[in-house]
């Protein structure tokens, strides 16, 4: 489950900010739908290191009465980091969510997430901030739900 962090207040553009007041109703809207069960149940949520993602997906976690871990490896690419460095992070990070036996819901970037979805069902979406999208492998690809 791919979630982009939600719309954030960007005084200063480049700054590790975190959401405007759009960002914190969207979060209101993913927790409401997470309660209501239209996202699916997990005990396993892993946010980029960004103020932005960790804000976004932290209300959820509390919803589920689990813990939010910092994954380096969902972090927006990185000025000096190459494109094909970038893909490879990618794949590593999708082998280590693989690794998991349930739902694992990853909050990103919108340069990392449709990466990910090409990489894993050949399909570039670019979804919106503070948006949800589920893939899940299933006789042996996968698949947008």
């Amino acid at each position: 489950m791919f979630i982009r962090h939600a719309h954030r207040d960007k005084p200063i553009p480049d700054a590790d900010n975190g959401l405007s007041q759009k960002g914190r109703e969207q979060v209101e809207d993913l927790v409401k739908d997470y309660k209501k069960e239209h996202l699916p149940p997990s005990q396993v949520f892993w946010s980029s290191p960004k103020k932005r993602c960790i804000e976004t997906l932290k209300p959820i976690t509390e919803q589920a009465k689990a813990r939010l871990h910092i994954e380096k490896l969902l972090d927006e690419q990185q000025g000096a980091e190459g494109s094909q460095k970038f893909q490879e992070r990618i794949e590593a990070l999708i082998e280590k969510a693989q690794t998991e036996e349930t739902t694992v819901y990853l909050c990103s970037h919108g340069d990392l997430i449709p990466e990910a979805l090409d990489m894993l069902t050949g399909k570039f979406i670019d979804i919106s901030k503070g948006e949800a999208i589920q893939v899940q492998f299933k006789n042996g690809e996968w698949k947008l739900l």
